[in-house]
C-alpha cells in the first residue's frame, strides 16, 4: 500500500505540433478602431437618451448636432 504522499509516475505520449497560426497574425498591428463597432452601437442605442438629458441640462434653446 502507497502512502498519501507516494506519487505515481506516469509517461507521456509524444504528439506531432503543427504551427497553424499564420491566418491570424495581422499584417498591421493598427487596435485604433477593435471596438468602434461596440462604442457606435451603445452611442445609437443612448442617443435618445443623451438628447433628453441634454435637453434639460441645456434647454430647448440649444441645438444638438452631430460632431465628427
Amino acid at each position: 500500500m502507497r502512502s498519501e504522499h507516494e506519487w505515481r509516475l506516469f509517461d507521456r505520449l509524444q504528439s506531432n505540433y503543427v504551427d497553424k497560426n499564420d491566418r491570424f497574425i495581422l499584417p498591421h498591428r493598427n487596435f485604433q478602431r477593435q471596438y468602434a463597432h461596440i462604442y457606435a452601437a451603445r452611442l445609437w442605442a443612448l442617443r435618445p437618451k443623451l438628447h433628453a438629458a441634454v435637453q434639460r441640462q441645456f434647454g430647448p434653446e440649444v441645438s444638438i448636432c452631430r460632431c465628427l
